[in-house]
């Protein structure tokens, strides 16, 4: 790393912004629906079972300026609640597990610890 510079990509799903609201009314036009019904299927896309918010984003970002993330580098980070992938709806409280390159030490976790 030079200079002590860190590079990054955030790569958010669906956020509840203002362009984003635009969006949903332009989307519902173009498939004959309503905005309402285009935001449900969002959301059912979504294993989180929700729209994102910017904090989500944000707390992202922070995470990734900080020590926690001090051995990533030049990483595209999805931070989309699940719907880029694939995981069925409600899949919230499912367990991701990964090895590290010490065998004695796998982490496990579930999703639902990190909710509010």
């Amino acid at each position: 790393m030079r200079g002590g510079i860190r590079v990054y990509c955030v790569c958010p799903g669906y956020v509840c912004t203002s362009m984003q609201d635009r969006e949903l009314v332009w989307e519902a036009s173009l498939r004959n629906m309503t905005a309402a019904k285009v935001r449900a299927e969002y959301v059912a896309l979504t294993p989180l079972g929700r729209i994102e918010e910017l904090e989500d984003v944000a707390y992202v970002v922070v995470f990734l300026a900080s020590d926690l993330a001090r051995f990533m580098m030049g990483e595209a980070v999805c931070a989309t609640g699940g719907a880029s992938t694939g995981a069925p709806a409600g899949a919230k409280n499912s367990i991701i597990s990964m090895s590290t390159d010490t065998p004695t030490l796998p982490i496990q976790m579930r999703l639902d610890q990190f909710s509010g």
